[in-house]
C-alpha cells in the first residue's frame, strides 16, 4: 500500500543568480507504507526539495501530493505536519530548555503536554540517545549531534504516520548512528513509514527496504538495496556509487 505519492510534479527553484530553474518536470513517485525508503543521488538533484514538497514547505507549480490517497492541500498545515514530520539536516532549537523544545509541537497544536515519566517519552528519548540530564539544559548548550537527536525526538513524540529525514547521520558518530537505525527499524515494525535522503551509502544499505536514485530531477532507478548498491545497472548510479564523496562533505559514519 502506498502512503505518500507525488503525481506529475513540476517545481521551479531559485538559482544563486536570482533567476529560477525547473527542477522537477512531471515527477511521479510513490512511497510504500510501513517501510524505510532511502533516496540517494548527487547534490542538486532535488532530494531536499522532494522532502519539502511532502511537508508543504515547498509548493509545486503543478501536480499533486497525496497522503493515504488524500491530497495534502486538503489538510491544514498543522495537521499535515503532525502526520508527516520532517527533521531537517541542520537542527533548529529554540532558545529555551531541551524539554521545552520537545513540548513545542504540543503547544502549537493545543494538545496536552507529555509527561516526562510516560513510557512513550522514555522510549523516544532512549531511541534518540538522549540522556534525561539534558532536558533542563539550555538547548544552545547541545553539540551538533545532540541537537540533531533532540530534533528527531521532538518529531517522534507526536507519533507521526510518516517521518521524513534529511541526512540523519551527518552529525552522529558510528555507535549513535547504528543505535538510531535499530530504533527506526523497530518503529517501522510498529507501523511508521520513513523516507530518508542521504549520501551515506552504508546507511542506505543497512536501513533501506527500497532505494531510489534521484538525479537531475528524475528518479532514474529504484529497487532493493542489494540490487541498487551492489549490482547497479544504471550508468549514472554506477558513477555516483564510485564517487559519492564528490557529492557530499559528510563522512560515511556507518562504514
Amino acid at each position: 500500500m502506498t502512503v505518500l505519492s507525488l503525481r506529475d510534479i513540476h517545481l521551479n527553484v531559485p538559482t544563486p543568480q536570482g533567476t529560477r530553474r525547473s527542477l522537477f518536470e512531471g515527477l511521479n513517485l510513490a512511497f510504500p507504507a510501513g517501510q524505510i525508503s532511502v533516496v540517494i543521488g548527487p547534490s542538486g538533484g532535488g532530494k531536499t526539495s522532494l522532502l519539502r514538497l511532502m511537508n508543504r514547505l515547498d509548493e509545486p507549480a503543478s501536480g499533486s501530493v497525496a497522503l493515504g490517497g488524500t491530497p495534502i492541500t486538503d489538510l491544514s498545515p498543522a495537521l499535515l505536519r503532525q502526520r508527516v514530520a520532517l527533521v531537517a539536516q541542520k537542527p533548529f532549537l529554540f532558545p529555551e530548555t531541551v524539554w521545552e523544545n520537545l513540548c513545542r509541537s504540543f503547544r502549537y497544536r493545543h494538545l496536552p503536554l507529555p509527561n516526562r515519566e510516560d513510557a512513550l517519552v522514555n522510549d523516544r528519548l532512549t531511541l534518540c540517545g538522549i540522556d534525561k540530564d539534558w532536558l533542563d539544559q539550555p538547548a544552545q548548550s547541545l553539540s551538533g549531534g545532540q541537537a540533531q537527536r533532540a530534533c528527531l525526538a521532538r518529531a517522534l513524540l507526536t507519533r507521526p504516520e510518516v517521518l521524513l529525514l534529511d541526512e540523519p547521520t551527518s552529525a552522529l558518530d558510528k555507535p549513535t548512528a547504528l543505535h538510531l537505525v535499530k530504533g527506526l527499524r523497530q518503529l517501522v515494525r510498529e507501523g511508521l513509514t520513513v523516507v530518508v535522503i542521504t549520501h551515506d551509502l552504508p546507511l542506505a544499505s543497512r536501513m533501506a527496504d527500497r532505494v531510489f536514485f534521484l538525479a537531475d530531477g528524475k528518479i532514474r532507478v529504484d529497487g532493493k538495496p542489494e540490487e541498487m548498491l551492489q549490482n547497479p545497472k544504471d550508468e549514472g548510479l554506477q558513477r555516483f556509487l564510485q564517487y559519492p564523496r564528490e557529492h557530499s562533505p559528510e563522512a560515511e559514519v556507518l562504514r
